[in-house]
């Protein structure tokens, strides 16, 4: 046995001690906090809030959102012209999944802090209002919280107005939404049935949603006032849970340079999240990341036996020195920012030993890319069409000689057009023909979804925009959506796409509006299909 054990010791003492292998790590942690989104405010001519007119958060991405409103006018107070504020918002799923969705009102929420903690476990604090699977419409009873339920909410909601009611619905974008009625004057109306919510009587001042969503579906919250108890509490929060980061793909990258976060320089490395844990207090997302491999690559140009220009890498491994670090929901860490791109604004520098284990100081993923803007474009005149003075139609070809625009830039890009309108006679509604037009030729590469949207600055104003195929044929106008500032066309409204090979003629015309010129700008948001 001593025999044994002495070869034993010999030969692990033998064993050669490990060279030339690169030992340099680097670990960090990201941080996901929640962010506040501002209410976009109603258009102050608007007779009535839409789906159409929903503000649009895009992707819901992989924190909680809280959105702050405020009801403009509710239900006991309206009249026929100004009827109950309607606040819808719409937004997609990152992932599917169980998403939370709490509104608050009665409480002023704390400025840079959420206002929202988390029920105990096992009590959301209402009940969901979900409807029964193949059932369109929530159970009766159940889009009420449950009596002594609805005060869990770890916060002092403080005293309530009296008899403060709102109406709290959670809809189904890919129903059917929208009814063409010609004999009612071209108008829209929404027809969808809510899938989730119900009335906050009774909430103590909180109503809680719990509902499964689908990754990439299309959803709307919509906000009614329907009692007012105190003219002076019109505001609320709304929180969106998001998706779990843990369902999807966030990436850190290592790069050389910091100078321009659209071109980054070279990546050195980079890593998967990992480890995601929520914090239920702070409503935050804590992930770690580990890099093992770094290297560096320098590029040159020479030639091969033929003659032939080729590309020469050189590939260094290891990396002392600083390092510049950039996390996010980035498809490629070689690529820019895309549009809705989950990102840190304020990069983390880590300085770098080799052959050690180095960290880093916390990254935090605090915004979402802005879209994209394409190309931006000045009017070229003349670019009218022709009204005949007897029949008071336009003449028929006439559109052909608008301004033609550079072809669209794509899905994730907004195209810009800006143009003038000079008002030789003043408007009374239906003066088309003694006032300036604008015709704009637009063409497509790809089939595609738009929204556009056209704002001008005086309300005294009120423009018109439309769309025509490539035979003049009227296709829709902003008008028929809401005769508001800024009017908003989505061709979603009449199952429309614009389709590459065709043309079609964008118009802007003046409606009513004193002597003068006024200048708009038009956006053409691109969805894909």
């Amino acid at each position: 046995m001593t025999l044994f054990l002495a070869l034993s010791l010999l030969v692990v003492g033998c064993v050669p001690s490990e060279t030339g292998i690169d030992k340099t790590t680097l670990t960090g942690t990201v941080e996901i906090p929640p962010a506040v989104i501002e209410e976009q405010r109603d258009a102050k001519a608007s007779p009535a809030d839409t789906f159409l007119l929903a503000q649009n958060l895009g992707t819901l991405s992989w924190r909680w959102e809280r959105l702050d409103g405020e009801i403009r006018r509710f239900a006991d107070s309206a009249d026929d012209e100004n009827p109950a504020d309607a606040d819808y918002t719409v937004f997609r799923p990152a992932s599917g999944g169980t998403f939370t969705i709490v509104f608050e009102y009665g409480t002023d929420a704390p400025a840079g802090a959420p206002a929202y903690m988390l029920a105990d476990s096992g009590d959301s604090g209402s009940d969901s209002g979900a409807a029964d699977s193949g059932d369109s419409t929530p159970d009766s009873g159940d889009s009420t919280p449950d009596s002594g339920d609805s005060g869990d909410s770890g916060i002092d909601t403080g005293p309530l107005p009296d008899a403060l009611l709102y109406d709290v619905f959670l809809y189904d974008m890919s129903q059917d939404v929208h009814v063409h009625d010609p004999e009612a004057g071209d108008t829209y109306e929404n027809t969808i049935v809510p899938m989730a919510g119900g009335s906050t009587q009774g909430a103590n001042g909180r109503y809680v949603i719990e509902v499964e969503l689908e990754a990439g579906g299309e959803y709307a919250l919509g906000v009614i006032g329907q009692t007012k108890g105190d003219e002076d509490v019109k505001t609320y929060s709304v929180w969106l849970s998001g998706s779990s980061p843990a369902d999807g793909t966030l990436m850190v990258g290592a790069y050389t340079d910091a100078a321009d976060y659209l071109n980054r320089g070279q990546l050195v490395a980079g890593a998967e999240l990992r480890e995601w844990v929520f914090d239920e207090e702070t409503l935050t997302w804590n992930g770690a990341y580990e890099m093992v491999t770094f290297k560096t690559v320098e590029s040159d140009v020479g030639t091969n036996d033929f003659e032939e220009e080729i590309g020469i890498n050189t590939v260094t491994e290891g990396t002392p020195g600083t390092l510049y670090l950039v996390g996010g929901d980035f498809k490629n860490l070689n690529q820019g920012l895309p549009a809705g791109t989950l990102h840190n604004t304020a990069f983390v520098e880590a300085s770098m030993k080799a052959d050690v284990e180095n960290s880093a100081d916390a990254l935090v993923l605090d915004a979402i890319a802005p879209k994209i803007v394409g190309w931006e474009f000045d009017e070229e005149e003349p670019n009218d069409f022709l009204y005949d003075d007897e029949t008071g139609e336009f003449v028929e070809g006439s559109m052909g000689g608008g301004t033609v625009l550079p072809v669209a830039s794509g899905i994730g890009y907004v195209d810009i057009v800006r143009g003038t309108l000079d008002v030789t006679a003043e408007g009374d509604g239906g003066s088309y023909p003694d006032t300036e037009n604008d015709v704009f030729v637009l063409t497509v590469a790809e089939e595609i979804d738009v929204q556009i949207t056209t704002a001008w600055g005086n309300d005294e104003y009120n423009f018109d925009m439309s769309l025509y195929d490539g035979e003049e044929e009227f296709i829709g106008s902003g008008y028929q959506i809401a005769d508001v500032n800024p009017e908003i066309m989505p061709l979603s409204a009449w199952e429309v796409t614009l389709e590459p090979d065709k043309t079609y003629y964008l118009v802007m015309q003046t409606w009513t509006g004193p002597i003068g010129a006024e200048s708009y700008t038009i956006e053409l948001e691109y969805l894909g299909l």
